[in-house]
């Protein structure tokens, strides 16, 4: 069910330092960066929010600062959403200790997580 979601522990602390160390270009080389942020128009998130794009297992979401770099991720009971400014100076990680069945209230979750990151994000 979980394949390799366990084989990593680590705190939001650590993932917030990994993705501003990511997008201060500390551990991939610049071509390797380029092709990380090649995204295409992800169909469906756009209900979530217009202008999200996915690429290689990173994702651009659009705010009003701009945008900020970020991955989620999910298993049952928990969830995170992590992100990052694209200079890194600004990161964040939401961690949920549960994962909603009810579609209603799990977009509704959603949209509020979409707030506080811009709020987290854009200062």
């Amino acid at each position: 069910m979980t394949a390799s979601a366990g084989g990593l522990v680590s705190t939001p602390t650590d993932l917030a330092r990994f993705w501003q160390a990511m997008a201060r270009g500390q551990l991939l080389r610049p071509g390797q960066m380029a092709e990380l942020h090649q995204t295409v128009l992800a169909d469906g998130f756009q209900e979530i929010r217009p202008g999200i794009r996915y690429g290689l297992g990173i994702m651009w979401i659009p705010n009003r600062c701009g945008g900020s770099w970020a991955h989620v991720g999910s298993m049952p009971g928990m969830s995170t959403l992590a992100a990052v400014t694209p200079d890194g100076h600004r990161s964040t990680v939401l961690y949920l200790a549960t994962e909603l069945a009810d579609p209603d209230w799990a977009k509704a979750v959603i949209q509020r997580e979409m707030a506080l990151l811009d709020g987290l994000i854009c200062g």
